[in-house]
């Protein structure tokens, strides 16, 4: 019997401590983990690091102005909310 070998590293089964296996190739857990970790850096949101450079003022600090809706606290409530979630994942950084 052929003796089952990672695809991407060589490691034996008996090295490692999982071995996933497909119709032609095989991966270990070590490998699992560190695609895991790509995928993960490579899928994050751009836009939270972007937002964390911008000093966006808090919806509940914007509905205080005056000049941003005359009339009800209900529309000030949500268009300081919409305001601030465009910035916080449109703006672009300067």
């Amino acid at each position: 019997m052929a003796q089952t070998n990672c695809s991407f590293c060589g490691r034996s089964k008996k090295e490692v401590t999982l071995m996933l296996s497909g119709i032609n190739a095989h991966i270990c857990d070590r490998r699992i983990m560190q695609g895991h970790q790509i995928l993960m850096e490579e899928t994050r949101p751009k836009e939270k690091n972007m937002a964390a450079s911008f000093n966006l003022i808090k919806p509940v600090e914007m509905k205080v102005f005056r000049t941003v809706c005359s009339g009800s606290e209900e529309a000030k409530k949500v268009l300081s909310v919409a305001v601030y979630n465009h910035y916080k994942y449109h703006a672009a950084p300067f």
